[in-house]
């Protein structure tokens, strides 16, 4: 099955959410601007989308839950989005 809708519809019924597809391609920096990469792919992972974010020197992949605590800004006009990566747990 496929549901199909405009972009106005999903606007309306989503506000203050974004489409996955505004976010692909947005640069991810942290809020003292250093780069990231760019988002290459947004996926579900149970309750909660990942931010895949592509390395631009290298292949690495970093996945950032789509939360509030790590996206702090999201800036589609401006081509960026303003992510706090969280430490890695060991």
């Amino acid at each position: 099955r496929t549901l199909r809708v405009s972009r106005a519809e999903a606007r309306r019924a989503a506000k203050g959410a974004h489409l996955w597809a505004d976010l692909l391609g947005l640069r991810a920096e942290t809020p003292d601007g250093r780069s990231l990469g760019t988002v290459s792919e947004v996926i579900r992972a149970g309750e909660t989308d990942v931010l895949v974010v592509r390395a631009e020197s290298s292949r690495e992949e970093l996945l950032l839950p789509a939360i509030a605590s790590v996206v702090r800004e999201v800036d589609v006009a401006g081509g960026r989005i303003v992510v706090v990566p969280q430490e890695v747990l060991e």
